[in-house]
């Protein structure tokens, strides 16, 4: 077996691009909440997103020279993830914003490593690994502290947040278990852009919805938004992935949730309660172990082989 060999400049580099990934997905949180105060809401946040990062994304394949077609048997199953993962996840979680803080709705949303792991012990059978176990415990510890903070229109957002994380982890099984899993990260991402475009428009218009009367700030807001998560995110976890592995950076990379609760207090000046903070940490550290076990019980794999 041929060992990949990484030095200590590529952890750095890697460890570093993996950081501001996760800074610049922590901020969007609050800069699609403030886009929502200029007239903005989910359904013309996930439409607008999306259309902004077609463009940069033909670019790329232009620049990279690939191409964006893929094989027609994959339409299908490849179209019905990316419904969930693109639109659905997307719009049910910018959503949940606007009744509860982006950071709650943000430690809410990462509860979806906990779903991932169920989902492929009791839908594709993988090997149970007991420290997954006690990482479920963790992340519903962590979430049951949400519960007793927020009533009325705050618990309809702990919903959306929350259905937000099954969603996501469709999206995630999809992508290691379906024709996706084929596709280059940058084909991912602008065939997860134009469903959310297709799907947001047809959703907007037939709701009465999608809302393009935005006050100047807003449009401003979305456009850094898309910036953001579709260029310097994507992008900065490409080059962590290649430079430190995809294990190393998505452990980097929890540090997501906890820049959303950050700059939901430092742009908004959200707070969270001493029980949440707890649970904060409860939802945060049941992820890394999640993380952790699954790395260790696939070396161990390897090293059967």
């Amino acid at each position: 077996m041929k060992i990949r060999m990484t030095s200590s400049k590529d952890m750095l580099v890697g460890a570093v691009a993996a950081t501001v990934a996760s800074l610049a997905f922590g901020v969007t949180p609050a800069l699609i909440k403030i886009a929502y105060a200029g007239g903005s809401n989910s359904v013309t946040m996930t439409f607008t997103r999306g259309l902004f990062a077609l463009p940069v994304l033909i670019a790329i394949s232009r620049i990279k020279r690939f191409s964006l077609r893929i094989p027609k048997k994959s339409i299908p199953s490849t179209l019905a993830v990316l419904l969930f993962g693109s639109f659905l996840t997307t719009l049910v979680l910018y959503s949940s914003y606007a009744y509860i803080s982006v950071g709650m709705a943000t430690v809410l949303h990462y509860i979806f490593p906990v779903i991932v792991m169920l989902g492929g012990i009791f839908l594709f059978h993988e090997h149970v690994v007991p420290g997954k176990i006690v990482a479920l415990i963790f992340g519903i510890a962590g979430v049951s502290t949400f519960f007793t903070s927020s009533g009325g229109q705050g618990g309809l957002g702990i919903v959306l947040a929350a259905v937000s994380a099954l969603f996501y982890a469709v999206w995630l099984l999809g992508l290691n278990y379906s024709a996706l899993r084929m596709l280059n990260p940058f084909q991912t991402a602008f065939y997860s852009s134009l469903v959310a475009v297709v799907g947001a428009f047809a959703y907007g218009v037939a709701t009465g919805k999608l809302h393009l009367d935005m006050t100047a700030q807003a449009w401003i807001y979305t456009v850094i938004v898309s910036f953001l998560i579709s260029v310097v995110g994507v992008s900065l976890l490409k080059v962590a992935v290649d430079k430190c592995g995809a294990t190393t950076t998505s452990i980097i990379c929890m540090l997501e949730p906890i820049s959303g609760v950050f700059f939901g207090w430092l742009i908004l000046g959200e707070t969270l309660s001493t029980a949440n903070i707890a649970g904060c940490v409860l939802i945060l550290t049941s992820v890394v172990l999640v993380t952790v076990f699954g790395a260790l019980s696939k070396n161990k794999a390897e090293n059967k082989c």
